[in-house]
């Protein structure tokens, strides 16, 4: 069950940083159908840690490159992805605790704001990049 379909128009032009967020959109596609599928906790669970690791991971590629640009939106960019860190462990703890359930409106929370996202600060982030020469 794939709820986020890759298309052009999510492209920031920038080669490294489309594939990840394609990975992304490939782990959250994932996490649904294990969701809808009815698959064990420890599917869902391995899922969502898979998520998070390679959520740090993209967000950690893109800040290295904040300070080499000089990037003027750096901060609010970072911010972001701190706020989106925050919650996603928090889903993740209140997961493995038991207090909660996988949602739809967790999955659809995930891809809401990464469409979001993409389509708007990296975007911008992006411009930056192909500015300095990184395609």
């Amino acid at each position: 069950m794939a709820i986020f379909i890759w298309q052009d128009k999510y492209s920031v032009r920038v080669k490294e940083t489309d594939e990840q967020h394609q990975k992304l959109i490939e782990i959250l596609n994932e996490l649904a159908s294990a969701m809808s599928r009815g698959k064990g906790r420890e599917v869902l669970q391995a899922t969502l840690e898979n998520m998070v690791i390679y959520t740090k991971q993209h967000f950690n590629e893109e800040e290295k490159y904040f300070d080499d640009l000089d990037y003027p939106e750096a901060d609010q960019h970072r911010l972001e992805h701190k706020k989106l860190m925050e919650q996603v462990l928090t889903f993740q703890a209140e997961y493995e605790a038991g207090r909660v359930n996988m949602t739809v409106e967790i999955i659809l929370f995930l891809k809401d704001w990464l469409i979001k996202h993409i389509s708007e600060t990296d975007k911008v982030f992006g411009q930056a990049m192909n500015k300095a020469g990184k395609f």
